[in-house]
């Protein structure tokens, strides 16, 4: 079953790196529906596009563009690492520990409250 879940949030991942690489600035991209009803800019406007700087390793393109961007993504860009090691180890053979499974789950809490703290707690 943790195999799955790591083989799910990977391929997750990966679908919206995809997106971000070729969609971001195309008629295809999203747009943002807060900003469309409240005509107000949202904390998460410009990040498919700010990835998609980062990507193209354009860091102040992407930070101007959304100023969360660079700890977001590097929330995704960490998981994804993590999800593949936990994947290669599984086709190695060795079994996932529970200790393994609680500290990856710790760790993964972790930074996620460090990387969306400003998004979890942002004062207007």
């Amino acid at each position: 079953m943790y195999f799955y879940f790591n083989l799910l949030i990977a391929g997750i991942i990966i679908l919206g790196g995809i997106y971000a690489s070729f969609f971001a600035s195309s008629n295809y991209s999203l747009h943002c529906t807060y900003k469309q009803i409240t005509g107000s800019v949202c904390p998460t406007c410009g990040l498919t596009r700010a990835f998609n700087y980062i990507l193209q390793g354009k860091f102040k393109d992407a930070a101007s563009l959304n100023r969360y961007s660079l700890q977001l993504f590097t929330f995704f860009a960490i998981q994804l690492l993590l999800r593949l090691a936990l994947l290669l180890q599984h086709f190695f053979g060795k079994k996932t520990s529970r200790l393994i499974i609680r500290l990856d789950t710790l760790f993964s809490i972790l930074l996620f409250l460090i990387c969306f703290w400003p998004l979890l707690f942002l004062s207007k």
